[in-house]
């Protein structure tokens, strides 16, 4: 059976149907997982880095001394570096033996400094409130809440003003979270989608957050799902956690590279989560290896 739906697969990738060839691939995969063809031409129909990183990972698990698949995963690092060089990011990383699994960790190098106001905008405000007082014009006190803090982050389904300045570049931008999903649906999503995917940690369950960017004005803006963080329970929970194949599933991971002012993009961003926590937050500029809550930006999830 798993040999038939490996011909079928094969033909249907020589044919050029690739959506075809993917679903049954998989089905022999599943069938068969120490089948390293299967993996092999899986690799050649994965529609992102992340997907065909799994297929290389178990290539070299059935068969660590393949050189191709070793230079397939030499070439995906180099390109995941540079994207994440120009986020700011350094990545390492270690190639799969039979004993240790192929691991892809970000080390923050340099973290984006998004902020809600600028200090001119802030000298503006102040200028205003001293000349009102001189002009004795009764000025009625109304304290904002300044949204984005752990305490008071961004409203769920609000669209947060950003700004992002780095390496000379400034871009404004906006940040949406539109939806979430968790709990047993969650996690049958992402079992559905991979049945290699991993279980989430003790205690928690898997989340899909569905967000929107923007880039309303200024210099070129990449933001993808790597980028992002969830805090739930204090813990912090960044995108070490692999998982695969969402996309195929109609719950494709987050990749914003906007060049063009006005446009937007809406993917999907993968964490654990507690299961107790009623109140986790989306964070933006930090994880789990800079915990700085004061340089952090936090977006609710939960209304």
């Amino acid at each position: 059976m798993a040999d038939d739906y490996l011909a079928q697969g094969i033909a249907a990738v020589k044919t050029g149907q690739v959506q075809e060839a993917s679903i049954l691939l998989k089905q022999a995969i599943e069938q068969n997982p120490n089948d390293e063809r299967g993996w092999g031409w899986l690799y050649n129909v994965s529609s992102n880095d992340g997907e065909r990183l799994t297929c290389i990972n178990e290539i070299l698990r059935i068969n660590p001394n393949n050189e191709k698949a070793r230079q397939h995963f030499l070439e995906i690092s180099t390109r995941i570096e540079k994207m994440y060089s120009d986020n700011g990011l350094k990545v390492s990383e270690t190639v799969a033996t039979d004993q240790t699994r192929l691991v892809t960790s970000a080390v923050p190098k340099k973290n984006k400094n998004y902020s809600r106001i600028s200090k001119g905008e802030g000298f503006i405000l102040i200028a205003f409130l001293l000349v009102a007082i001189f002009l004795g014009i009764n000025i009625i006190k109304i304290i904002h809440p300044v949204y984005g803090t752990m305490r008071s982050p961004f409203p769920f389904g609000e669209e947060a003003s950003l700004n992002n300045k780095a390496n000379g570049q400034h871009s404004d931008w906006t940040l949406q979270v539109l939806d979430v999903i968790r709990g047993y649906d969650a996690n049958k999503i992402i079992h559905n989608s991979n049945m290699f995917n991993g279980s989430p940690p003790a205690g928690a369950s898997w989340m899909l957050i569905k967000v929107k960017v923007t880039l309303k004005s200024g210099d070129a803006l990449s933001l993808n799902a790597y980028d992002i963080s969830v805090v739930s329970g204090g813990q912090f929970f960044s995108g070490l956690q692999f998982v695969c194949c969402t996309g195929d599933f109609g719950y494709p991971e987050l990749n914003a590279n906007i060049a063009s002012p006005g446009t937007s993009v809406v993917g999907w961003v993968i964490r654990p989560v507690l299961i107790n926590d009623e109140k986790p937050l989306l964070a933006l500029n930090i994880n789990s290896f800079n915990r700085d809550l004061d340089k952090g930006l936090f977006f609710a999830l939960s209304r």
